[in-house]
């Protein structure tokens, strides 16, 4: 995608790039989930969101809808151009490009490593942040608006 100056132009790989996709499921009803994929690419197209919910609808059928799938571009500026549908998006790269279009779809899309669990924890927070200096003045108004418990997951490398 570079910096949008035409001229700008990169051939081959430096760096590979990436997508990662998150299930999370609910383990009473695994038909229940939510997909996060994030994608290094400066932002997801509509045309590209479209085009990977169709096959994974042709792959899973009413497993993966509009509704329970995120794709979120990671802003990367090393990453390709030519997948947006809107002329402003491409004219640094010289246009629409069905090559890089096709590629970031398929490796989207494509399933190649095995299924992960999430750790979850809780943490007690002891302390009160400096955020909350604004707060109420009453020190019992001000620790009922505090939770203490911050809940956090670990997702895979």
């Amino acid at each position: 995608m570079g910096y949008g100056k035409s001229g700008q132009n990169a051939r081959g790989i430096l760096t590979r790039l990436y997508s990662r996709a998150f299930i999370m499921a609910e383990p009473t009803g695994p038909n229940r989930r939510i997909v996060f994929v994030s994608v290094d690419i400066g932002m997801i197209s509509q045309r590209l969101r479209l085009e990977v919910l169709n096959r994974l609808q042709s792959k899973y059928g009413s497993l993966y809808r509009r509704d329970n799938v995120i794709l979120s571009g990671t802003h990367t500026h090393s990453g390709p151009a030519g997948y947006f549908q809107y002329t402003i998006f491409v004219i640094a790269s010289e246009g629409f490009s069905n090559r890089t279009f096709e590629y970031m779809v398929t490796g989207i899309v494509k399933q190649n490593q095995p299924p992960w669990g999430l750790l979850t924890n809780t943490l007690k927070l002891l302390t009160i942040p400096s955020s909350n200096a604004l707060s109420p003045p009453s020190p019992v108004l001000r620790l009922l608006f505090v939770h203490r418990d911050l809940v956090y997951v670990v997702l895979p490398p």
